[in-house]
């Protein structure tokens, strides 16, 4: 408990953070600038929608095309396994319907590329925290425990995978809250297709989940990073 409160719960990480936040905040601010082209708007997303069910159209004739190819005729090949999981894939949407919306935010939010350097940089301060001990010469104090070392190995690697998730939920979560604020009224509940950037996923999910599954994925890497 006492190298938790030593490397994450003391002032001088908890300022870090805080600066690592702030900074995350402003270059995503910048990012929100209507002048340039985000996404697909106005008529153009309108174009985008109304095609959709031409598109799955036109690859399910694609891949009645490439099954027919001799090329593809070994029936165990990695190919053709990998055309008939496309057909079926795409063959489960023939149903969705995808939705206007607003998109602006959502696809900045996943553009945004600093966050993961941010994250990246905390992961790396929390490492050298532990070597602190050395350059103070108190390794041996420092490691000396009644229960021998195995505990405070684990209550370092604790300390490090609860750091790594807690910054990246902390700094993940709140671009998504700069992006929700400047762009309001985006419906999370429509499918992930209705966003252009999403055409060719094959998952049958809302922008929600999709954005929920983006940041527990996140935070796991960075956990294990």
């Amino acid at each position: 408990m006492r190298e938790f409160l030593r490397v994450i719960w003391n002032k001088k990480t908890i300022l870090f953070a805080l600066i690592l936040l702030l900074i995350n905040v402003t270059f995503c601010l910048f990012q929100c600038n209507d002048s340039k082209e985000i996404t697909l708007t106005g008529d153009a997303l309108t174009e985008y929608l109304n095609g959709y069910d031409d598109f799955l159209a036109e690859t399910m004739d694609n891949v009645s095309g490439m099954l027919g190819n001799s090329l593809f005729a070994k029936q165990d090949s990695f190919a053709r396994k990998n055309i008939e999981k496309s057909a079926v894939d795409y063959g489960a949407l023939s149903g969705l319907v995808p939705e206007e919306g607003e998109n602006r935010g959502i696809v900045i939010y996943t553009r945004f590329q600093l966050t993961h350097f941010l994250v990246l940089g905390f992961v790396i301060y929390l490492v050298l925290r532990f070597l602190e001990e050395e350059k103070k010469g108190l390794q041996l104090l420092v490691r000396s425990t009644a229960k021998g070392r195995i505990p405070l190995l684990l209550w370092r690697v604790g300390t490090l995978l609860f750091g790594a998730a807690a910054i990246s939920f902390l700094l993940y979560g709140s671009t998504l809250l700069v992006v929700q604020l400047r762009y309001p009224g985006a419906d999370l509940g429509r499918a992930i297709q209705s966003v252009p950037e999403f055409l060719k996923s094959t998952y049958q999910i809302s922008i929600r989940e999709y954005l929920f599954y983006d940041m527990l994925c996140k935070a796991l890497a960075a956990s294990v990073t």
